[in-house]
């Protein structure tokens, strides 16, 4: 796999400034509002598209978008009126997000799109032949590809400073309630994991090659109401354990989602003279993300200090996008990148259904097979 460049898109001056429309207002909002405003004035705001009108009126005004004239109920409505704008930022729910997907493509918008685009491989396949027969530029918010470490400890892999890449370790875990979960915009414990296992996938992907099997213990849950009570529903975990293969080594995803604590994200890349762990997130409060290189017989040695000026990962996020869009330059991650990730997620569910290691590239009746969604759900005693 093509190793993903250094993104430094605030070095390259464009006179105009990328007018963007926001399709879905909610988790638009939690997860990209911040780096919104830090982006101004390269990319600026011109639309919002929610059904809760009320709300994006108020985002708008936050983000300097104009009144009334800049919030429209969907998609439709913005593509038909006159309201210039460049691009889209796709951060509608799940159900809509192919069809978004297809309109804009259509309108012949480049696309920033939340990820996964849809329920099913074959419903992604479907926007993706809308995409590719339109010409528009798409990219998907893969974000940890923009984060600043995550690069720096690509191209150490890249340099050879641990050997041979054998194997990565992944641990994520994520709270139900709290900012860390409003920002995250997934209730469903399933929709959550094939977000996060999406970004897993992906990362993997990105430093030991293109993924060959898929073995998965997966806890499918209903809706989060049917979780425990009383004193088990604060300790009670949805855990997921995915061993992918890769072409180059091996990789374990340990994804959950908890009652109690803070975000814990960490990744230990080990090769044959040495390791890197990152951390991306951690419940201790420490100096955050970090990125340590360990060799045996040497003290540990802290990489920290090359990318403390480098942007958070999705304001880089939204500027690369912006550069593309504006020069023309290929997106570091496209559609298809997502596909192979989405394949991975969509393999670990039947890998821990069907109880046996699962081959890619997925059979037909698999690509169409949604992901689960209100499962039958047994409380642990």
């Amino acid at each position: 796999m093509p190793h993903a460049p250094s993104i430094q898109p605030g070095a390259l001056a464009i006179a105009q400034p990328l007018r963007l429309g926001v399709a879905g207002g909610a988790l638009g909002r939690t997860r990209y509002g911040g780096a919104l405003l830090a982006a101004r004035p390269r990319v600026q705001v011109a639309a919002i598209v929610d059904a809760d009108t009320r709300s994006a009126r108020a985002w708008a005004r936050e983000l300097g978008a104009g009144g009334a004239e800049a919030v429209f109920a969907d998609l439709e409505a913005l593509l038909a009126s006159p309201l210039a704008f460049d691009a889209l930022l796709i951060a509608s729910p799940l159900p809509d997000r192919a069809p978004h997907i297809k309109q804009a493509a259509l309108a012949g918008k480049p696309i920033l799109c939340e990820i996964p685009f849809a329920a099913t491989l074959g419903e992604t396949d479907d926007a993706l032949r809308t995409v590719q027969d339109a010409g528009v530029l798409l990219l998907p918010a893969l974000w940890r590809r923009f984060d600043a470490r995550f690069q720096q400890a690509s191209d150490f892999v890249a340099s050879g400073a641990v050997g041979t890449l054998r194997q990565a370790r992944c641990h994520w875990t994520y709270p139900y309630a709290g900012a860390a979960a409003a920002e995250i915009g997934e209730e469903n414990w399933n929709a959550l994991l094939s977000l996060l296992a999406c970004q897993t996938a992906d990362a993997c992907r990105w430093w030991l090659g293109g993924a060959q099997t898929v073995s998965a213990d997966v806890d499918v849950q209903a809706e989060d109401a049917l979780a425990p009570t009383g004193k088990n529903r604060q300790q009670w975990e949805a855990i997921a354990n995915l061993i992918v293969t890769h072409a180059r080594g091996q990789s374990t995803h340990h994804l959950a989602r908890t009652r109690a604590g803070q975000p814990d994200e960490r990744y230990v890349l080990t090769g044959s003279t040495g390791r890197l762990e990152l951390i991306a997130a951690a419940p201790s409060g420490s100096t955050l993300p970090s990125l340590t290189l360990y060799r045996p017989g040497q003290r540990p040695e802290p990489l920290d200090g090359e990318n403390a000026a480098s942007p958070e990962p999705i304001r880089a996020l939204l500027q690369h996008f912006a550069h593309c869009v504006q020069t023309g330059q290929t997106p570091a991650v496209t559609g298809a990148d997502l596909r192979a990730a989405m394949e991975i997620v969509q393999a670990a569910y039947l890998s821990s259904q069907e109880n046996l290691k699962v081959s890619l590239p997925l059979r037909v009746p698999a690509i169409a097979a949604p992901l689960p969604r209100a499962l039958p759900f047994t409380p642990p005693a």
